[in-house]
């Protein structure tokens, strides 16, 4: 594959794919996952849209190349000779392709460096998120999955990683009650169960490949739906209210919390405090079904570029007018 071929042809398809994944993005943020609905179901869309910015681009380069595949056919002899020298020829025997427009080439650019310069920012601040919480479990007591740390500080996290664990400060389980540490317990523990820490780390950087903005509004959904799972499973166990005000409680002693760790104090804690108090019906929609309504869209995008493949060089053509 030639340099000119990867300018012409997959950079600009990679970049429409790109481009719908942040409009599917904004319809997921703003339409799709409404409080009604339950966390699961909320977790599983975002999950779906924070792939889509990998899986769409590399749908529409596998798209607007795999005309290729059909080399020898006279469909592609009669396709290749019905090109216009200054026609976008997205085949990769083609000698015809035509010099990517200045502006167009400066925008992708600026849109790459953006995308990249988030994703390395994202990839060091989680290296050094790894990094403190590695260091918060050498220097917490106990064996196994929980933890104490000789803290005065009121400190409750779920840490994944090689080393899944629970820690909780001699400071927050001096300050709270037999009945609300295990509520504290519990909770972190759901997160653990979940897989939560571990899952939390693949979002974040995925949604790293979306403009901030639309990212940090995906990530705010993604970490209430994570919290609120956790605070029905222990609803489950213990009185809503009890879990409510021992919600309360550890937000008014908490002082560390690190972004991007789950703790008992993260997401939206006034909504979690109103759901866990106020009767409420979760939305009876089932995820599955539109999930696997998205899924086929891929190979249904895929044979729809295929067969219009001329028409879709026309609109990459008419793009770089």
């Amino acid at each position: 594959m030639t340099a000119m071929v990867v300018l012409d042809t997959v950079f600009p398809a990679a970049m429409i794919g790109w481009l719908l994944s942040q409009v599917l993005g904004v319809v997921i943020a703003k339409w799709l996952t409404p409080s009604s609905i339950a966390p699961r179901i909320r977790q599983q869309r975002i999950l779906m849209v924070a792939f889509s910015a990998v899986l769409l681009p590399l749908v529409m380069i596998a798209a607007i190349l795999a005309a290729n595949l059909f080399l020898s056919s006279e469909w592609m002899a009669s396709h290749c000779g019905t090109h216009s020298h200054d026609h976008m020829h997205a085949c990769l025997n083609s000698a015809e392709q035509g010099a990517l427009p200045a502006w167009q080439g400066a925008v992708a650019l600026l849109a790459l460096v953006m995308v990249m310069g988030s994703l390395v920012r994202t990839l060091l601040t989680e290296r050094r998120l790894q990094q403190r919480l590695q260091a918060l479990i050498t220097l917490s007591n106990g064996q196994g999955r929980f933890r104490r740390l000789q803290d005065t500080r009121a400190v409750a996290l779920a840490v994944g990683g090689g080393e899944p664990a629970v820690l909780l400060s001699s400071g927050l389980l001096n300050s709270l009650n037999p009945h609300q540490r295990r509520i504290v317990l519990a909770h972190e523990s759901a997160h653990l169960r979940h897989g939560d820490p571990r899952r939390n780390r693949l979002v974040v950087l995925l949604l790293a490949l979306f403009i901030p903005p639309l990212a940090k509004r995906l990530r705010a959904v993604w970490e209430n739906a994570l919290e609120e799972a956790a605070d029905d499973a222990v609803a489950q166990r213990f009185n809503r209210f009890d879990v409510a005000e021992t919600l309360l409680r550890v937000l008014s002693l908490q002082q560390l919390h690190m972004k991007g760790a789950q703790s008992v104090n993260s997401g939206d804690t006034q909504a979690r405090i109103q759901r866990l108090i106020t009767p409420h019906q979760v939305h009876p929609v089932s995820g599955r079904l539109f999930e696997w309504a998205c899924l086929m869209v891929l190979p249904v995008m895929l044979v729809a570029v295929l067969v219009q493949h001329h028409a879709i060089e026309t609109l990459l053509s008419w793009l770089g007018a």
